[in-house]
């Protein structure tokens, strides 16, 4: 048994080196303006835990969209986000109670109906008060009908511990890849 604790333990240090390789990227509501501030301390939390590649999707410049076409202005947004999905080692959804609009419900039906390799590469993290979950109906099926991993959560302090296992998992999965960058 000792021998297997010590490989264990040199197995996860091996692994560790690769925290700063990984690619995660958040993707929240960032109005009303104190969600998006939820979803930058999120994004700090892993940095500060070794995660440092760790982003909002605001954090990538414009250029990360492919030049393929002229982009509407109002077309930006929803294109980087959709580089991003392609992009990432890791996505992270954020869902929480006060966020509005609609755009990670878009970006989760592109994920799954587009990019389906990247789902194993995708959490959601789901705010949940009282029992009551933030998703409605469709995103849930979604999340069902493509095994997508959905993490209930109930403070930003859990969601930090939370998102530091899950990362730390990915990092697991993914260290093969991650070896030779």
């Amino acid at each position: 048994m000792e021998r297997y604790k010590k490989f264990v333990q040199l197995r996860e240090q091996g692994i560790l080196r690769y925290k700063d390789r990984l690619e995660i990227i958040i993707y929240g509501s960032y109005k009303p303006s104190k969600e998006k501030k939820r979803l930058i301390a999120f994004r700090d939390c892993l940095r500060k835990d070794g995660f440092v590649k760790t982003n909002i999707v605001e954090d990538y410049p414009d250029s990360i969209i492919p030049s393929v076409r002229k982009i509407k202005p109002e077309e930006l947004f929803l294109e980087k986000s959709y580089s991003c999905l392609e992009f990432a080692d890791v996505n992270f959804f954020v869902f929480t109670q006060q966020g509005k609009g609609n755009g990670r419900s878009v970006e989760l039906t592109y994920l799954c109906y587009n990019l389906i390799d990247r789902v194993i590469r995708t959490t959601i993290f789901d705010e949940e008060k009282n029992g009551v979950t933030v998703l409605s109906t469709l995103p849930l099926g979604l999340v069902s009908r493509f095994r997508i991993d959905r993490v209930p959560f109930e403070s930003d302090v859990e969601l930090c511990e939370l998102g530091k296992g899950k990362a730390f998992e990915y990092l697991v999965r993914f260290s093969h890849e991650l070896r030779y960058r």
